[in-house]
């Protein structure tokens, strides 16, 4: 099922900006073998429900090129 949503302000786009930077300088900080993403990849959490975060951390092999906006929860 989709939903509408109403486009986002500026405050907010700054914010997962930020929040995005965060998460990857911390992980480079630590030397962990995880990647941040922004918006745009979705989290599978059951077999019809999928969230789409404004950002996440994922950690271990680095996702395929090609990958589609879809990543399954371990």
């Amino acid at each position: 099922m989709v939903y509408a949503q109403a486009a986002e302000r500026a405050a907010h786009a700054e914010m997962k900006g930020l929040v995005f930077l965060a998460l990857t300088n911390a992980i480079r900080k630590k030397g962990l073998e995880c990647r941040a993403l922004d918006d745009g990849m979705a989290v599978r959490v059951g077999a019809r429900i999928v969230f789409e975060p404004d950002a996440m951390v994922y950690c271990g092999s680095r996702l395929p090129p090609g990958r589609r906006n879809s990543i399954a929860r371990a």
